[in-house]
């Protein structure tokens, strides 16, 4: 019974977040309380994962990321307004802790048919999404409190910190930990084009993102044996035009 509420917990959990996503929409004076009943579950469930397992460490080394996360995703419906972005980031509040609890399941139970790092893979392409989130709502408390400025500079380094430090693989890596600190002074510049950029939160979080996005590749590419130059160019271009396109057509001031 115990392992069939495991199986079973992802899509409970799944269910359960969009509900409580749909109901944060519909009543937003209840914000945060919902969206954190959410997070619990998801503790909850990955405790219940680990519980029985003989690999609990490595397990709680790849599930707890995911905890911050759904936090960000839980911070960014704050200030989601339009219909469109709301969907979207319901499904997101939804998919993500089915899919952590499903990959723990297979890295615990079932450790043929986890694929390899995947969990490594999924927090990788996770952190431009949840610096989305995080700066674009940011900025909009921004334009509402403005005299709370340094504790938003502050509380966006610290939510850059985490999401840094849940991927990296081994810190006994001195290479990782060489990225790790480069990592946090890429966040700085992205916080201080937080503070000083005069323009709307959508392109906030979109110029966050990508600023972060480009040194994850290349720490994704620094692994890669395989000779790359015609894939950095390329792709080198691709952030070159996404970045310059968001400035043009941006609003200022």
């Amino acid at each position: 019974m115990f392992f069939l509420l495991l199986r079973l917990a992802p899509w409970l959990l799944a269910g359960f977040a969009a509900l409580m996503s749909w109901w944060q929409w519909r009543t937003p004076a209840i914000y945060p309380w919902p969206l954190v009943v959410v997070l619990v579950g998801y503790v909850i469930s990955a405790g219940g994962l680990l519980w029985r397992s003989k690999h609990w460490r490595e397990g709680a080394f790849a599930l707890w990321p995911m905890c911050i996360a759904i936090a960000a995703i839980g911070f960014g419906h704050l200030l989601v307004e339009d219909a469109l972005p709301r969907l979207l980031t319901t499904l997101l509040f939804a998919f993500l802790p089915w899919l952590a609890l499903r990959l723990g399941w297979l890295l615990l139970y079932e450790s043929s048919h986890y694929p390899p790092q995947a969990f490594f893979r999924l927090y990788l392409a996770l952190v431009p999404v949840c610096v989305w989130y995080v700066f674009s709502t940011l900025q909009g408390i921004l334009v509402f409190l403005l005299p709370v400025t340094e504790l938003v500079a502050v509380g966006a380094f610290l939510i850059l910190m985490g999401l840094f430090a849940g991927i990296i693989r081994s810190w006994s890596d001195p290479r990782e930990r060489r990225w790790f600190w480069t990592s946090l002074i890429v966040g700085a510049h992205a916080v201080t084009l937080l503070l000083i950029l005069p323009t709307s939160m959508a392109v906030h979080g979109a110029l966050a993102a990508l600023l972060i996005a480009i040194p994850l590749r290349l720490r994704q590419l620094a692994h890669d044996h395989r000779k790359l130059s015609s894939r950095l160019w390329v792709e080198g271009a691709f952030y070159v035009a996404m970045w310059t396109g968001i400035c043009v057509s941006a609003r200022w001031g």
